[in-house]
Parts: C-alpha cells; structure tokens; sequence
C-alpha cells in the first residue's frame, strides 16, 4: 500500500509523515535511505534523551539542550544540525518532557500500586493499605461518577443467543442449570 499519495487534510506527505508511516507499518511503508539516515538520527537523539531516566522520580537527566550538545560536541553536527534533529525528533516521537495533569496521575498510581505490592512483599500491611488509600484516592475511585460503566460492562458481556437451527450450538458451552 505504501505511504498515502495526500495526507488526510489534503497535503503531500512530508519527510516526518513518512517515517512514522514506516514506524507503523513497515512491510507496506518502504524509506528511501536518505530518510533512514535521519531515522536513525532521531533513534539516537530520542535514546540519548530517556537514558538515564530516573525511575524514582520520573525526571530524565537529559533534556533536548543536553541532547543538542551531545549532537554537537561528541557526534560533531553543526549546532543548527543538532537542533533541527532534536526539533524533529520530538516532533516524531511526541514531547516527552511535557506531561499532561492525567498522565502524571496515572504514573503516580502506578508507582504507588508497585509501593502497595513492595509494602506487602515485607509484610507490612498496614503501610500497604495507607498507600492503597492514596492510590484510591488519588483516582477518585469513591465516586462512583468518576468510574466509567460502559468500560466495566465490556468485559462482562455475555452474548446469549437461542436458535432452533443445530448447527447453529457447534461452538456453543453448555452450562448446566440448577435443575439438572
């Protein structure tokens, strides 16, 4: 199939476009190799960024200044070269150094849920069930407005059909009744 000869809103792919429609799918989305030289640029510059990531605090040591440096000063690209792939790979791979409201409370409930389970691997319970109750409410879990139904009741759909066809109760369980 390969890339789309429009973009949705009717404009010519561009170079970014490109390379995230090879990221997507690459058996269908070829890249010149010119364009594969500047991915493996901007694998690197992301690399370089979310190495050494903190896991405490969720804090990287390596902003995209550092980044532009080390472009710069070990890899030898001019500062303008350096900055444009810094530029594009945020562009590409999303700005991982700005985190939505949302987003830092779900990694915050994460890391109290691992907290929880460290609490109760030492067998302390009761500094367990205190995290527990952050993470609670943390998520606002007591109100009950605040719990999304349609997404609970998916995964207890239960598709109930009768049909007087027998091939229809190939693949089909039967379960047992009380009055059997």
């Amino acid at each position: 199939m390969g890339y789309l000869d429009k973009m949705p809103d009717g404009k010519l792919p561009d170079k970014l476009d490109k390379i995230r429609a090879y990221l997507m799918d690459p058996e269908n989305n070829k890249l010149e190799s010119r364009l594969m030289e500047s991915l493996k640029k901007y694998k690197m510059a992301i690399t370089f960024m979310l190495e050494n990531r903190d896991e405490t605090t969720g804090n990287t040591l390596n902003s995209p200044r550092q980044a532009i440096d080390y472009l710069e000063n070990r890899l030898e690209y001019s500062y303008s070269q350096a900055t444009k792939i810094v530029r594009e790979t945020l562009e590409l791979y999303g700005n991982v150094f700005q985190y939505s409201k949302e987003s830092l409370k779900y990694l915050h409930y994460e890391r109290l849920m691992r907290l929880s389970n460290q609490a109760r691997y030492a067998d302390d319970y009761k500094a367990a069930a205190r995290i527990e109750k952050e993470a609670i409410e943390l998520m606002d879990l007591k109100n009950p407005d605040a719990i999304d139904k349609k997404q609970i009741l998916q995964f207890f759909q239960i598709n109930i059909s009768r049909s007087t066809d027998p091939g229809a109760l190939q693949n089909t369980v039967d379960i047992p009744s009380d009055d059997d």
